[in-house]
């Protein structure tokens, strides 16, 4: 493998790329002093932000919401490139639906116009409905972690980087070799980073014991 990016020794300056590395060296695809090649990393990138995607559906990544105003030129807007998952959004302080594109085609007048009822998250756009005068829509969403130059830092809480890069290997290591005992562990270190994710997702007011994160 040749060198294409350095490394971080800091945890909280994780980037995209030392992500991937860590990953790859938790699944013992990488020998000591060896780097991770660009092909390595774009196809181990891949998995990742498949699986990342499937955790913010499940709120696994409830750190990574931004809200944002976007704006609109008639029925249209672009999607922010960092969103992942829209969580909300709302027009003038009313609320607007998330819709499928199917409900969508099946509008008989798309240049209605009015206060829009539905919004459609159509890939790289998003669509209004009826079509507004002027304004922007609010916008919550769930931001990509690694969709992003490798160079850049991830938006990642310093205390559930090692969870985070435990699950990921956990998620991806059926595409690996790995030895069965190597297996064993990543599972059962898997399952340990499940649970520390979805606790530290579980948001409540309520005052309890302190108890020390899995790190």
């Amino acid at each position: 493998m040749s060198i294409v990016t350095p490394t971080l020794s800091g945890i909280p300056d994780m980037t995209g790329a030392k992500f991937v590395e860590l990953v790859l060296r938790k699944l013992g695809a990488l020998s000591a002093g060896e780097s991770v090649s660009a092909e390595d990393y774009a196809d181990t990138k891949a998995l990742i932000d498949a699986s990342m995607k499937a955790m913010h559906i499940d709120g696994l990544l409830w750190w990574a919401v931004k809200i944002e105003d976007v704006a609109f030129t008639g029925s249209l807007a672009s999607k922010p490139a960092d969103c992942a998952v829209c969580v909300y959004a709302s027009w003038n302080g009313r609320p607007v639906r998330f819709a499928e594109r199917v409900e969508y085609e099946r509008m008989q007048d798309k240049t209605e116009t009015g206060t829009p009822e539905i919004v459609v998250d159509d890939g790289a756009n998003l669509i209004l409905y009826p079509v507004p005068d002027s304004g922007s829509l609010r916008l919550a969403y769930q931001r990509e972690l690694l969709s992003v130059s490798p160079g850049l830092p991830m938006d990642v809480p310093p205390r559930l980087v090692r969870s985070l890069i435990d699950y990921m290997a956990y998620e991806i290591e059926p595409w690996f070799e790995v030895s069965q005992s190597k297996q064993a562990r990543i599972v059962s270190d898997g399952q340990r980073a499940y649970l520390t994710l979805r606790k530290g997702s579980a948001q409540t007011a309520e005052p309890g014991p302190t108890e020390v994160e899995y790190f």
